[in-house]
């Protein structure tokens, strides 16, 4: 039997992913901003839920926003990472991961070395 993610086409897990980036996600509703047909924060807001009484947008009014000067503009092309970014925190010590990644395991007791 095949898993569910492999009978959903592109467009159904692309909605799905929308639907849970738009919880959490800077979003924007200027539908006359020329860029928002290529714009990821105006395609999550599609898919943002009636029932939240406030969440995170981007301030209409600011003087560059609904523009091609857009500072908040972040590209919906698709883009590939490098494998080796996710052992980035391997050789880093654990106080340091957790400022930066605060996401990260507890290492609550590292091996001694035997001498």
């Amino acid at each position: 039997m095949k898993a569910n993610n492999e009978t959903k086409t592109a467009a159904q897990q692309q909605e799905e992913v929308f639907r849970e980036k738009a919880k959490h996600y800077l979003t924007c509703y200027i539908d006359h901003c020329p860029l928002h047909d290529q714009c990821l924060r105006w395609l999550v807001g599609q898919y943002t839920s009636p029932t939240p009484v406030a969440y995170p947008s981007i301030n209409p009014h600011h003087p560059k926003a609904g523009t091609e000067e857009c500072e908040m503009f972040r590209n919906s092309q698709r883009v590939t990472m490098k494998v080796g970014i996710t052992k980035m925190y391997v050789d880093m010590p654990s106080r340091m991961e957790r400022n930066i990644h605060p996401s990260a395991p507890r290492r609550c007791c590292r091996q001694k070395s035997s001498r």
